[in-house]
């Protein structure tokens, strides 16, 4: 059995990154719906469509799988060593800002999760503890203060013969 081509791959991957729907991929580049799908091999034409709606992909790592997703910025603005991705803007949302407050999002809903656990955990742990302070309680000897002499067990009283106390 063939396995999908590497440009297909990569090009599965980066819809997968930047959140785009497989429909949603055939809508915008008009490739015929189910090509990803197939086992076999992209043409030039449909490779040609997909660099043509997304062109911030380098197209050596689309080919080869190897170096960066995203074109580099070599305009002369960017003088500094290391160079700045160019992302494509969609409804003046780049891509990556859409990912990582996706992730902030799922991350806030975990914390949200974890606080509630820790609450009921307190929750628990304080009734175990009123639990243990009032057997403490029930069970603890009882005692009376004498003057000078500090604390000293208080006699029980035993009953009479006739099973009446006195």
């Amino acid at each position: 059995m063939q396995k999908k081509s590497q440009i297909k791959r990569n090009i599965l991957q980066f819809l997968d990154l930047m959140g785009i729907s497989k429909y949603e991929f055939y809508k915008k580049t008009n490739i015929m719906r189910g090509v990803l799908d197939h086992e076999t091999g992209m043409s030039e034409e449909n490779i040609a469509k997909f660099i043509a709606q997304y062109d911030q992909v380098n197209v050596y790592w689309l080919i080869t799988g190897e170096g960066d997703m995203f074109k580099q910025d070599i305009s002369p603005k960017h003088t500094n060593a290391l160079q700045t991705p160019v992302f494509f803007q969609k409804e003046e949302e780049s891509f990556l800002v859409k990912h990582f407050e996706k992730e902030r999002e799922r991350l806030e809903a975990k914390i949200d999760r974890l606080n509630i656990k820790i609450h009921e955990l307190e929750k628990e742990l304080e009734q175990q503890s009123n639990t243990v302070q009032s057997k403490n309680l029930q069970y603890a000897p009882k005692t009376e203060i004498k003057q000078g002499s500090g604390f000293k067990q208080k006699p029980q009283s035993k009953p009479s013969a006739g099973g009446a106390h006195k």
